[in-house]
């Protein structure tokens, strides 16, 4: 397989308080590659046309290297993977990496509507808009929200991923949901109900790439 040199250029298209794009921009980090960001926001139209030329769907994040465009976090996550050099993100071995799979799928069908979607974004985004947080939506979010993280917390106690030996896509990827849901304090709380989810958390927080690729909380100047 060809890796990518060094004089390729980069560009990830999106903004800074999209989930997806804080996992894509983890990938890059990941990778300790350079790369520039260019604003876009989908909620924010009319969107340019040479965008939608990247992304005919209007959303982010949308990966440019060099004269190829991708967009969808996950496969922009694979890719990454594949073309930058260093150690693999994908298990060697099949279960693991069948469980990796699920994991990434588990988050985007049952984790991101009621963690992301209910918890975050009334709790944290709605107050920015100058509205009161839906505390039904919140509470309902949370209900959600303990299902899927008592699946996330049987996948990392059984350790064939997210075990703290090795960085995987599964790692990439549950992250930012994590560091968003334990922005409000509801997440806080319920995230110490889960001790091998917690442990996984801590330690992954303090690497270098997630460090850099962490957002912090949005503010006005975000909006």
């Amino acid at each position: 397989m060809v890796k990518a040199g060094p004089a390729t250029q980069l560009s990830l298209y999106g903004t800074e308080d999209s989930l997806y794009f804080w996992i894509a921009r983890l990938a890059l980090h990941e990778r300790g590659l350079s790369y520039d960001i260019i604003e876009m926001d989908p909620f924010d139209p009319p969107l340019p046309d040479n965008y939608l030329a990247l992304h005919p769907f209007g959303r982010i994040p949308t990966l440019v290297h060099d004269d190829f465009a991708l967009y969808e976090a996950s496969a922009i996550l694979r890719y990454v993977d594949q073309v930058f050099d260093g150690p693999s993100l994908v298990p060697a071995d099949a279960r693991a990496a069948a469980r990796m799979s699920q994991l990434m799928s588990l988050l985007d069908d049952y984790a991101v509507n009621p963690m992301i979607a209910k918890v975050v974004s009334e709790r944290l985004f709605s107050p920015l808009e100058g509205e009161e947080p839906n505390e039904e939506a919140i509470a309902e979010g949370l209900r959600g929200a303990d299902r899927a993280l008592a699946a996330v917390e049987a996948i990392v106690s059984e350790g064939l991923i997210l075990n703290q030996r090795s960085v995987t896509l599964a790692d990439l990827y549950l992250g930012p949901f994590i560091g968003y849901f334990v922005m409000p304090p509801e997440g806080v709380v319920m995230l110490r109900k889960f001790p091998a989810l917690s442990r996984w958390y801590d330690w992954f927080a303090a690497r270098p790439s997630a460090m850099a690729a962490n957002p912090g909380p949005p503010t006005n100047e975000d909006k």
